[in-house]
């Protein structure tokens, strides 16, 4: 049997395997939309997911943890993809999996819809009327997103389209990012200005999540740590990119600043398998891999130095004044265009391994402040650390 003959099998079978879940997820909205009266909104019920359910962090976890402690009748439900679900639903009193019965259920029954990326047909058949829909997004957009792109796909901008026309509530950092949302997320809904619930932590004076953090990685209190957190590759094998002598830029790192450093790796979700896992290991044997370390925001905090590319993790990380590097092998042919250049960032950029030693040893903080702030003057930023305290207060009120 040719290979062609095999693939066009297999694409039938997928073709028919979607159809068969739309047909069961119409069969759902139809049986609730019958039978409505018999599952009421629930007040104080807020429906959480974050990356469709594949984690718990960004800025749903904080806002979901600051809603709980406001009100005891407060009820929160996670949602969770059947992939993660055994790994986070011991962390929270309500959960349930995408797809399955008890997840419409929540969904049509809650009061508040809070999610951080595009709802998909599968995971949002429907929303009722009198429900509120959060829309947090994930970060602030160095790559162009959505409409930006060149030749965007249409079909994921017919699901943008409709799923910008649910938003009640579309929430901002910046006014970068809210004027990026006003034209490039085909929404023409307010935005509201309140930061974001995931950066409320950098504001917060406390050193119990350094210390936690530490006692899950097994790093003294004593040691400092540099967090590698590269991004995504679309289109080719991202590992390709990810070459970053770990050793020199620890000595490097000892050279400037000082103390005993530990190199900390964490690979972007769409990367975390058991074989990458085994790469990891293979191309830094002295590093610790913490791609499944539950909350990237915690590690931002614990981390003294952070080293990345092109993820937005830069721009949370301005917030805790300390040094960030960018290093991009690939910067002449990466394949997604920016909203800033590399020379309007206030970090000090790395193409090649040769550089990690003039550029690390080289770093002037007190011109990297300078730099920083007049960034956060550039976007507008609105990062005060009550960004949480600011979203639960808007949807309340708008109840």
């Amino acid at each position: 049997m040719s290979n062609a003959i095999v693939g066009a099998a297999f694409f039938s079978c997928k073709n028919i395997k979607r159809k068969i879940v739309l047909a069961r997820i119409k069969m759902i909205c139809l049986f609730f939309k019958t039978f409505a009266f018999l599952f009421p909104i629930r007040e104080s019920q807020f429906f959480c997911m974050s990356m469709l359910g594949r984690s718990m962090g960004c800025n749903i976890e904080p806002l979901a943890k600051y809603i709980s402690a406001q009100e005891e009748k407060n009820v929160v439900i996670w949602a969770f993809d059947k992939v993660v679900f055994d790994v986070y639903c011991h962390k929270v009193h309500h959960s349930v999996k995408v797809g399955t019965f008890a997840y419409y259920k929540a969904l049509f029954c809650s009061r508040y819809l809070i999610v951080n990326q595009r709802m998909t047909d599968y995971h949002c058949p429907m929303k009722r009327n009198g429900q509120i829909y959060l829309q947090t997004w994930h970060g602030t957009a160095l790559k162009r997103i959505e409409n930006d792109i060149p030749g965007v796909d249409e079909k994921y901008k017919k699901r943008a389209e409709r799923d910008s026309s649910m938003i009640d509530v579309f929430i901002s950092g910046s006014a970068f990012m809210s004027n990026l949302y006003k034209q490039s997320f085909w929404y023409s809904g307010p935005v509201f200005e309140t930061g974001s619930p995931r950066n409320d932590i950098f504001f917060d004076k406390d050193d119990c999540v350094n210390l936690k953090v530490r006692s899950a990685l097994g790093v003294k209190r004593e040691e400092r740590i540099v967090l590698y957190a590269p991004t995504f590759r679309q289109s080719v094998d991202s590992f390709l990119a990810y070459d970053v002598d770990s050793i020199l830029f620890r000595r490097c790192l000892e050279k400037k600043f000082g103390g005993s450093w530990r190199f900390l790796v964490r690979l972007h979700p769409n990367l975390i398998n058991e074989e990458n896992a085994t790469r990891i290991r293979r191309m830094y044997p002295e590093a610790i891999d913490v791609s499944r370390y539950p909350d990237m925001q915690e590690l931002l905090f614990a981390a003294d130095v952070l080293v990345t590319d092109y993820s937005s993790s830069m721009f949370d990380y301005m917030y805790t004044g300390r040094p960030c590097f960018l290093y991009v092998k690939d910067y002449a042919c990466y394949d997604r265009g920016f909203y800033f250049n590399f020379s309007e960032l206030p970090f000090p950029v790395i193409e090649r391994n040769s550089m990690i030693e003039p550029i690390v040893c080289g770093f002037d903080k007190e011109e990297y402040d300078c730099k920083v702030k007049s960034f956060f003057d550039r976007i507008g930023s609105v990062e005060t650390g009550v960004a949480s305290k600011r979203c639960y207060e808007l949807l309340v009120g708008r109840a």
